[in-house]
């Protein structure tokens, strides 16, 4: 410290020390000058501080004098250098669970999934390593996972898996970022089964004829089978109510829980009150799933202007509308009207009478058993106002798949899967008819004018269409096409049976026009189908570079195909890709970090670089799937307005659901089709999963109906996800908006079968004698014509010179059976045993005998007692 003019400061100045945290220390924070010089040790720190410096500043007491000095430090440290991940595996107890359910079905839709990460050693590798997910295998029902990279946390890294639409078994990967060939074997997590549905809704009874009608509080086991629409048992613990809607008996509980898709209940007889008309109770079971997988499958719209409306259901029954589709009731089930609870709630087709809008039929049934349902009251009940008709006026072992009324007669046709085209010239007493065994019938129209036995009518079926001129007696095959899988027709109202203009929907080959008749067809499929979606581009293994691909977006012109892009020229944080589609081929190249646009922008991505530079060869696969609009639904004329109008339905293999379009064609005043193409006519037509956006594909619509036949003031179409909408404006430009007009519907789902509660059977024998010979008629039955329980026998023996059995019966747990007349009124359902013997003695010192024995079955449990042990002998 000197002075101003040079000399040394006097002794005893005091001088401060300091020095910043960290850098060091001082053997003292003061000092004092001697010969102008104050000193302080400095001590290093033991570890270099971040900045590498020591600053110790120096200052008098006054604070006048300031100065500073830099020392910079250096040393030694040790590095570990962790060894890099070698290896990954599933983790202990992971994927948890290892079984999640279909999104949208109540039950657990995530499945954590841990994998551990080691090294060469066979030791978790150190925090923040990077590892990415992908799936590798699935159902295409819109899984997906979350996070889909993640850094190394104690040597582990997890990932969620949420379900999509479809079950089945799903594939997760996990892979080291830097390098794509250390990674883990699939990881497997299995996604149960879907949400019931109809298809797959049944139900079962342990006995369907128990003594109930006379013994109070036997017990009937019922049971409902649940299924998904893979055939594949509900997930367990759904919910399924059980009901008899004051048909008879009781339930007890009134609900169960489904284990591996299976639920039962107990129905109790409750003895002669309530008695069950005519001795039948009407079970059913029922469940609700959130409104995904109950369709509309049919719409019937009263002929005069009563704003009453019927819309059909895979499972649910049948729905009425009084106020032109507003608001909607189920007229399948009541604890108050029991004719409403006959039928079957597996709708194919509606019908109204033209000649009586209270008349209406219905057409159910799936795989082998199928019933024709007439309600009398406009659907109050199902039974044409009947108690003796528990199971329609048509029960057969074929689906019956379409009904159609005629007018001004009482010709009803149905079509069935099997049994082709039947047909009833009082409405309820059907004949097969020149389609017959074997052949499926989808759908039949009639040509307006002629009626009953001269009925102009076409049919569709699998091989073709039809045509009938005598009112369905007999049927001539027409003209073939490629792909005449037909699943419905449609008539321009200037068909007049000599010369008709006939549309037909098929199942993959899109729309055919005749003008003819049906002599000659024309595909008319121009403007249809649009591309769909694209999977998640996939890097191949092998890749070098460890850059991404964005998820792939598709045009209206995306065809169904399989792509790849491949570096083609590396270059540091860059490269140039082709693109080539195993239909569309060769494509303009792509740049890594540049939007790209194929050929008429069937596909849209972006390549992105990361850590490490994409290398030749690296590649990426996506696939493409494109609606082809093949499949048609239903088509409806608008002749008012001159439009055609056509459902389609799609459903590939990897789409997570059905997707559906309407489109709309301009028609000539003659019925033929205008210049140009199929135009969409979706507007407000309801998007399958909107509020994420993850899904805004439609739902799939499977019928139309216009309020007036030929100049429609409104139009209805009906759907999967029990939607159902109405249009009233645009009509007149093929240009509809639609608007939701579906409160009432639900999601129901029900199964249904009718139990015999039979009482005590007595035997009445009569018989009539023509010299020699005998013929006995026999009934054994209750008080409503119904047969004995399982195990009940009915034995006629004969004894001459020897005994001989004529007659040897055990009962089968059945509700209708030979010795029996359940319906006085009805000749059809007479059905005695009929017995026919001689009775002239062999020997004229012996009598002949002819003895009738019947022995109930008798117990105190189900299914109870016919009664008491009956023998009538004749002797001749």
């Amino acid at each position: 410290m000197t002075c101003a003019n040079g000399d040394a400061a006097a002794d005893g100045e005091v001088i401060s020390f300091s020095i910043p945290s960290g850098a060091g220390t001082l053997s003292a924070s003061t000092a004092e000058t001697t010969g102008g010089v104050a000193t302080v040790t400095y001590t290093a720190p033991s570890s270099v501080p971040q900045d590498g410096i020591a600053l110790i500043a120096a200052e008098s007491a006054d604070g006048q004098i300031y100065t500073a000095i830099s020392i910079t430090l250096t040393g030694l440290e040790t590095i570990d250098i962790q060894p890099r991940p070698a290896l990954i595996e599933i983790a202990e107890g992971s994927p948890d669970p290892a079984s999640i359910d279909v999104k949208g079905t109540g039950g657990q839709s995530t499945s954590l999934i841990t994998f551990d990460v080691k090294d060469s050693r066979g030791n978790h590798v150190t925090d923040g390593y990077r590892i990415d997910f992908y799936i590798d295998s699935s159902p295409n029902g819109g899984e997906d996972i979350l996070p889909t990279s993640a850094l190394t946390t104690d040597g582990q890294v997890s990932t969620i898996l949420r379900s999509g639409f479809k079950s089945g078994p799903v594939g997760i990967k996990a892979v080291y970022h830097h390098d794509t060939n250390i990674s883990t074997t699939t990881c497997q997590v299995a996604i149960n089964a879907g949400p019931p549905v109809g298809e797959e809704f049944g139900i079962f009874a342990e006995y369907v004829n128990m003594s109930g009608l006379y013994d109070a509080n036997l017990e009937d086991v019922i049971s409902v089978n649940a299924g998904d629409i893979y055939g594949n048992a509900i997930p367990d613990k759904t919910s399924i109510s059980f009901k008899t809607y004051n048909t008879g008996g009781f339930f007890e509980p009134g609900s169960a829980a489904t284990l591996n898709g299976l639920a039962s209940n107990n129905l109790h007889s409750s003895g002669t009150y309530p008695q069950p008309l005519e001795g039948f109770v009407s079970v059913t079971g029922e469940t609700n799933n959130g409104g995904r997988t109950t369709h509309v499958t049919c719409l019937a719209v009263t002929p005069a202007t009563t704003n009453v409306i019927y819309a059909g259901t895979d499972g649910g029954g049948v729905y009425k509308s009084t106020d032109s589709g507003a608001t909607w009731t189920n007229i399948s089930r009541s604890s108050t009207i029991q004719g409403q609870n006959w039928l079957d709630p597996y709708v194919n087709d509606i019908d109204v009478d033209p000649d009586d809008p209270n008349v209406v039929y219905a057409a159910t049934g799936y795989l082998g058993r199928g019933n024709v349902y007439r309600s009398l009251d406009g659907g109050n009940t199902w039974n044409s106002d009947n108690t003796e008709e528990w199971n329609g006026v048509l029960s057969t072992e074929a689906v019956v798949l379409t009904v159609l009324c005629d007018d001004n007669s009482d010709y009803v046709w149905v079509g069935t899967e099997g049994l082709g085209a039947m047909y009833a010239t009082d409405g309820k007493d059907f004949r097969t008819s020149g389609i017959g065994h074997g052949r499926t019938v989808l759908d039949i129209v009639k040509v307006p004018g002629a009626s009953g036995a001269f009925a102009v009518l076409y049919a569709a079926t699998r091989t073709g269409v039809f045509k009938s001129t005598d009112g369905g007696q007999t049927w001539a095959e027409l003209g073939s096409f490629s792909g005449d899988y037909i699943n419905c027709l449609a008539l321009h109202p200037l068909s007049n049976g000599t010369t008709d203009i006939i549309y037909a929907g098929t199942e993959a080959a899109g729309v055919w026009v005749s003008m003819d008749s049906g002599g000659t067809w024309a595909a008319w499929n121009s403007g249809m189908g649009k591309g769909l979606s694209a999977t998640t581009p996939v890097a191949d293994p092998a890749n070098k570079g460890n850059g991404v691909m964005s998820e792939v977006t598709v045009d209206d012109d995306t065809l169904s195909e399989s792509w790849t892009v491949t570096c083609t020229a590396a270059a540091a944080e860059g490269g140039t890709f082709s693109v080539v589609g195993s239909v569309s081929r060769e494509q303009p190249n792509a740049t890594e970090g540049t939007p790209y646009t194929s050929n008429n922008s069937m596909v849209s991505f972006t390549i992105s670089d990361g850590t490490s530079d994409f290398e030749v060869n690296d590649s990426f696969r996506f696939t493409t799937t494109r609606d082809t609009a093949g499949t048609i639904k239903d088509l409806l004329v608008d002749d008012g307005n001159d439009r055609l109008y056509a459902i389609t339905c799609f459903w590939g293999s990897l789409e997570p659901h059905a997707v559906g379009n309407l489109y709309v064609h301009g028609l000539n005043a003659d019925g033929w089709m205008t210049a140009g193409a199929w135009e969409e006519a979706n507007s407000g037509l309801p998007e399958f999963d909107p509020p994420d956006a993850d899904d805004t594909t439609l739902f799939a619509q499977h019928v139309m109906a216009p309020d007036i036949a030929g100049s429609p003031n409104a139009l209805y179409i009906g759907g999967e996800g029990i939607n159902l909408y109405k249009a009233t404006t645009g009509l007149t430009s093929g240009s509809p908006i639609w608007n939701e007009s579906k409160t009432g519907l639900t999601n129901l789902i029900m199964a249904r079968m009718p139990i015999l509660f039979s009482g005590r059977c007595h035997m009445t024998i009569t018989q009539e004698r023509r010299e020699s010979d005998v013929t006995y008629t026999v009934y054994i039955q209750d008080e409503n014509g119904n047969p004995p329980i399982a195990g009940s026998a009915f034995k006629v023996t004969k004894t001459d010179v020897k005994a001989v059995v004529l007659q040897d019966v055990v009962y089968p747990d059945v509700v209708t059976y030979p010795g029996t007349w359940r319906d006085p009124s009805d000749p059809s359902t007479n059905n005695p045993y009929i017995i026919r013997t001689g009775v002239a003695r062999t020997n004229e010192e012996t009598p002949v005998t002819v003895e009738f024995v019947f022995t109930p079955t008798c117990g105190a449990s189900a299914p109870g007692c016919s009664g008491s042990l009956q023998a009538v002998q004749f002797e001749y």
